[in-house]
């Protein structure tokens, strides 16, 4: 790796000093990020109207958990200190 790309490496992991960047960059960045956060907080909002759960199901789930959760037996706890 020649002294150049390292200097180079280097310098692109530090933050621009502010006031370095100019206006436009700023501006162009904001065009892209704010629409593209919109676009995926509207996805994920779309995706979760087509998860139907209701208070019968939630209740279903939990005890088909209980019931898994009797039947495997759990080693005895230690006690801190104990080896």
């Amino acid at each position: 790796m020649s002294f150049i790309s390292r200097v180079r490496r280097r310098r692109a992991h530090q933050p621009a000093p502010p006031g370095d960047v100019p206006p436009d960059v700023i501006y162009n960045m904001g065009l892209i990020y704010g629409p593209s956060l919109m676009i995926l907080y509207f996805l994920a909002l779309w995706c979760m109207t087509y998860y139907k759960i209701g208070r019968r199901d939630h209740d279903g789930r939990v005890l088909s958990l209980a019931e898994r959760a009797a039947e495997v037996e759990l080693p005895e706890q230690r006690r801190v200190g104990e080896r």
